[in-house]
């Protein structure tokens, strides 16, 4: 049933071509397209590509696009010889990037969910692996990445009770369509447990990473990792890292001992890079604030932000060791 569905769709998209095309001129006419780059959300790149392997990100709305930058400025600084491509949905969001991308990123409107756009686009750009951050997932477009053997993960992905119900009615098609990523990055538990129930196949749990390995080395699996908790996570992903790569320890949440062994080090090339938060001098930790309030997406931090008083700190205690408390609490200390 789920694959006969999916043909239909794809089907369907096949006959929409002139329907489609008359929505976007309609909703141009409403400025709700950029009527100068409607050729963009039928595939046809507006500009060239450049040489060399290209990441692709997608984030449809101006919040995910938001979110993205940090992405996209540690991947610069990271990997300067990866082209990257930014897509996104919206013409406010398009706007922002304009605004906000560093030099040399591309942005692209996103292709519109048609066969035939859907392949323009994959076979144009030709990305070597895909980043999406959005909600709403379209067959096409990920079911012509995987024919193409193009890697996609789904990141900071997130998934409501009311979406969850909504989509547990096409249970098997979300299931086929989750499985087409190789890795799914939940938000919140909560987010985790409902992907999981409708198929995603690789979530990362953050409890899996507190557990010991009784390995010294595991599958390589990170390219690169802040670790703020310390302890037995920090001993965990420093043997899951990839050849090569580096963690930055920034914090001790979890405990100042680190039960490990030197093979990662030496077998894998393995970098651990200790984050001076104490004795860090005045100039530079200026340098870093100012480098953050230019490039951190201030609406992101307000959401990651609570605030509460003395009085709450016995409860959100027990509800941090449960892993229920998400982002940072700032608690007022005139309470």
């Amino acid at each position: 049933m789920t694959a006969f569905a999916l043909r239909l769709y794809q089907l369907f998209g096949h006959l929409a071509g002139p329907l489609v095309r008359r929505v976007l001129r309609s909703r141009a006419a409403r400025g709700r397209e950029d009527p100068a780059r409607l050729p963009e959300r039928l595939g046809r790149a507006g500009r060239p590509r450049p040489a060399g392997p290209l990441v692709w990100i997608h984030a449809s709305s101006v919040g995910e696009s938001l979110s993205v930058l940090p992405l996209i400025a540690r991947l610069r600084r990271g990997y300067p010889m990866l082209a990257v491509l930014v897509t996104t949905g919206t013409v406010t969001s398009a706007r922002l990037m304009a605004e906000r991308l560093p030099e040399g990123v591309i942005h692209q409107y996103a292709p519109v969910d048609l066969p035939q756009a859907v392949t323009r686009f994959l076979d144009y750009w030709q990305p070597a692996l895909g980043l999406i951050v959005e909600s709403e997932l379209w067959p096409n477009l990920l079911l012509g990445a995987r024919q193409r053997g193009i890697p996609l993960a789904l990141i900071n992905a997130r998934l409501s009770a009311r979406s969850e119900r909504r989509w547990r009615r096409l249970r098997p098609m979300v299931a086929r369509l989750l499985g087409l990523f190789s890795l799914v990055l939940a938000q919140s538990p909560e987010d985790q447990v409902r992907l999981r129930g409708l198929g995603a196949a690789e979530i990362v749990d953050r409890a899996e990473l507190a557990e010991p390995s009784k390995r010294p080395l595991e599958s390589e699996r990170w390219a690169g990792c802040v670790d703020a908790v310390g302890g037995t996570t920090l001993a965990r992903v420093l043997g899951q890292m990839a050849y090569g790569h580096s963690v930055a320890a920034v914090g001790l949440a979890g405990g100042s001992t680190l039960e490990t062994t030197v093979l990662p080090f030496l077998l894998r090339g393995v970098n651990l890079l200790g984050i001076d938060s104490v004795m860090c001098p005045p100039a530079r930790r200026r340098a870093a604030w100012t480098r953050l309030a230019k490039e951190l997406p201030m609406d992101k931090l307000d959401a990651m932000t609570t605030e509460a008083g003395l009085g709450d700190l016995l409860g959100l205690g027990k509800d941090i060791l449960k892993g229920k408390v998400r982002g940072r609490l700032v608690v007022g200390c005139r309470d």
